[in-house]
């Protein structure tokens, strides 16, 4: 059992394990790392996301805060314009129920969009891929641990439930950034966090991902 901190709209709430229960059905979770929040002892599986700790997610500051910012570069790419009066806000707005808990995720228009700096959209697809190594093909993660095929093999039967184990596998015999950097230099960073259509847009310094 792990204990994990569950809020809606930014407050701790009650019946935590039927909330969560039902948050696994629909494979989101929201987070937040906020003061006094109650801790529930819960078993979360989630099939297609990572689940992300409170502990893990990093402290805003100064430099962070940039919101409107991030606003502003999604409104370039939506091509959504301002009317008399108007403010980004009103077209959009952060993610209620965020796919990528701890990244800066923004809804608008009935879709949700990661809005990231280059240095975040690393971290974040870094991330995803330590989630899902189970995921990769067996020859891959023999390719960079010098581990017969079979052995990643045998275990790709148990999904989400073997990670922890191939982790182990990589950091033991392989090296963990050496295998994210080829298979991001593959890929790209929007295979692993645009799970909509798997493109990447820039606008500005910040790089945009849909979600949903």
């Amino acid at each position: 059992m792990s204990t994990y901190q569950v809020i809606k709209n930014g407050a701790a709430i009650t019946g935590a394990l039927t909330y969560v229960e039902a948050l696994q059905k629909e494979n989101t979770f929201k987070r937040a790392d906020v003061d006094n929040m109650a801790s529930y002892s819960v078993d979360i599986f989630m099939p297609s996301r990572p689940v992300v700790r409170a502990e893990d997610v990093p402290a805003a500051t100064e430099e962070e805060d940039n919101t409107m910012e991030r606003m502003e570069a999604l409104a370039k790419h939506l091509g959504i314009e301002l009317e008399e009066g108007e403010t980004w806000e009103d077209h959009i707005e952060e993610a209620q129920y965020p796919s990528y808990g701890g990244y800066f995720e923004l809804t608008a228009e009935g879709n949700d969009y990661l809005v990231l700096t280059d240095e975040e959209a690393d971290k974040a697809a870094s991330d995803y891929i330590a989630d899902s190594l189970w995921a990769f093909s067996a020859s891959f993660l023999a390719e960079h641990t010098g581990l017969p095929e079979e052995v990643f093999a045998a275990l790709q039967p148990q999904c989400e439930g073997a990670n922890e184990a191939f982790r182990k596998l990589v950091d033991a015999t392989g090296d963990f950034d050496a295998l994210v950097s080829e298979a991001i230099g593959a890929d790209g960073r929007a295979h692993y966090l645009n799970t909509y259509d798997g493109h990447e847009w820039q606008e500005g310094e910040f790089y945009i991902y849909r979600t949903n």
